[in-house]
């Protein structure tokens, strides 16, 4: 029994020792990189209570932080602002911006030399808010939930940096906004 125990003891330090190895060769392989993309948003917005609209159209920045596990998979994290849009109707001036975070699950296909086909999944907490000034004074915010989903290119100019261009569709769980259809163009430096 001593022998039994002993050879079992024996083969799974073997064992993680091996899997140490293959946990260094992934660690080595994996690339943190950070990001800022220019974003042209297009929400669909209920109208307001008292029946004014609100900007649809957005410009937005965004920072990201992620990390490309290997050459086909990475994680990407978001931090996602708007300029406020002004929308001047005949005695009423409406405000509106958004916020966005979260996460999303990349996908990255080689296409052709550095060309690469991007592709992204995740999960995002979206907060809107909309003023109006005028005859009447209406001032309210909505967040929730948003799926995002989006495709592209990427273009690696050297091994730290590289450009890409996305077209990325949002479900939004949130009052009056149902979900925004975004263009995303930007440059990432990997480490």
């Amino acid at each position: 029994m001593k022998k039994f125990f002993l050879l079992t003891t024996a083969a799974c330090v073997l064992s993680m020792n091996a899997n140490a190895g293959e946990m260094m060769n992934m660690m080595h392989d994996m690339r943190p990189y950070v990001g800022l993309d220019y974003i042209y948003s297009d929400a669909d917005m209920d109208e307001a209570t008292d029946g004014t609209t609100f900007k649809h159209k957005f410009n937005n920045a965004s920072m990201n932080v992620g990390v490309k596990v290997n050459e086909y998979m990475g994680l990407e994290a978001f931090y996602q602002m708007s300029m406020v849009e002004d929308k001047n109707l005949t005695d009423q001036r409406n405000k509106s911006k958004f916020y966005a975070y979260g996460a999303d699950v990349m996908g990255y296909m080689p296409v052709y030399d550095n060309l690469e086909l991007v592709g992204g999944l995740g999960l995002g907490q979206y907060e809107f808010k909309r003023t109006s000034l005028g005859t009447i004074y209406d001032k309210n915010s909505d967040s929730g939930i948003g799926i995002r989903m989006g495709a592209g290119l990427q273009y690696n100019i050297t091994e730290n940096v590289a450009l890409r261009a996305m077209g990325r569709y949002t479900w939004l769980d949130v009052d009056h906004a149902n979900h925004l259809t975004e263009f995303v163009v930007g440059a990432r430096y990997t480490f």
